[in-house]
């Protein structure tokens, strides 16, 4: 019983701690983020271009006449999501992803926030393409270090 009570009490010391408000403006601004197309076209190339060391990474380009803050035109991807690939293409992507995401994570610091497989697709090429970049974060040095 002493357990469950300093478990609860616990509990409503960390929720005391959390101010609604600052997560309430971090989810406003994250959503008018992510349908600005301008800087979703800016976190596309940024992104390619972190991770252009790798060699097999890809993001759609951008059709700049076609496009604006409030309408993002790329071009279009050859290729597959996971659910139309068979198994040694699936793994293939997987283990490109894997090594992708934890790059950025660990080397880059510039990391895409929605890799799901909606998001990623397997070019006819054999490259790995991310798609959607309204959601990115960055991950500081001294963590990346860690």
């Amino acid at each position: 019983v002493q357990t469950i009570t300093n478990s609860v009490s616990d509990d409503e010391k960390v929720r005391k701690k959390q101010d609604i408000g600052t997560v309430i403006n971090r989810v406003a601004r994250d959503i008018l983020r992510e349908i600005d197309y301008e800087e979703e076209a800016d976190n596309n190339m940024r992104f390619r271009e972190s991770l252009a060391f790798l060699g097999f990474v890809t993001t759609p380009s951008l059709v700049q006449k076609y496009s604006s803050k409030r309408v993002l035109t790329t071009e279009w991807i050859q290729g597959r999501h996971l659910t139309d690939l068979n198994l040694d293409e699936g793994l293939a992507m997987t283990r490109m992803a894997v090594e992708a995401v934890t790059a950025s994570l660990v080397l880059t610091g510039y990391v895409h926030a929605d890799p799901h497989e909606g998001n990623l697709m397997l070019a006819d090429n054999g490259s790995i393409c991310f798609l959607d970049f309204g959601l990115m974060s960055a991950v500081y040095p001294v963590i990346m270090e860690s």
